[in-house]
């Protein structure tokens, strides 16, 4: 086993002061791979910090996206809201009301037809109105109206009446029809009609 070598520090300390610019070279070397390393440390942080620019940009332009798709849906939603609105039969004007009701009893002229309302709901406010009562608490609400209506009439006037009916202005959905047949020996069949159905409107009391 060998003896470790002594280190004679007097003599590197005389080498060294023999051969400064050696000395200078060797910091010099140092100190531009210290700065090589650092440098390598700053570029890769950089372009990790760039990376992350990159994605936060296309994730931005993503949800830039989304918003613009998300403000086409509102401006849809808006249109059909406002759609919604124009079919809305106005209760806060009692002569529109008359004149649908006329409108319905007119038809079938040769068969009588008996339309009555059975109920009117503010969908706002959760609760029945009396279509008699002042409607001024209930200006700007929608409401849904319940209508029934019997009439005896031919299979061909049950077609012509829903044809008529669903072709008015308004929102409409029918929700009951019952039908009983009439034989009448020598005669065409005729019906009985028992028919319910619900109408959106609205309260405004002002145009």
């Amino acid at each position: 086993m060998s003896k470790p070598v002594n280190i004679d520090w007097n003599s590197i300390k005389t080498f060294l002061k023999g051969n400064p610019l050696l000395c200078a070279l060797v910091i010099l070397d140092i100190f531009l791979l210290s700065s090589a390393l650092g440098r390598g440390n700053a570029n890769e942080a950089m372009k990790s910090q760039i990376n992350s620019l990159q994605v936060k940009e296309k994730q931005i332009k993503a949800n830039l996206g989304k918003l613009n798709g998300l403000e086409k849906h509102f401006d849809t939603l808006k249109n059909v809201k406002v759609d919604i609105l124009k079919k809305c039969l106005n209760f806060g004007k009692k002569t529109m009301v008359y004149n649908f009701l006329k409108q319905i009893d007119g038809f079938l002229p040769e068969n009588k037809i008996n339309i009555s309302n059975t109920n009117l709901y503010d969908i706002e406010k959760s609760r029945n109105i009396n279509f008699n009562q002042d409607l001024s608490e209930f200006d700007g609400d929608n409401v849904v109206s319940s209508y029934n209506v019997l009439f005896s009439g031919k299979v061909e006037d049950l077609v012509a009446f829903l044809k008529q009916l669903n072709e008015l202005p308004y929102c409409i959905n029918l929700q009951k029809l019952e039908m009983r047949q009439i034989d009448t020996p020598g005669k065409s069949i005729s019906l009985n009609v028992n028919l319910s159905f619900a109408l959106l409107g609205k309260v405004q009391l002002k145009e």
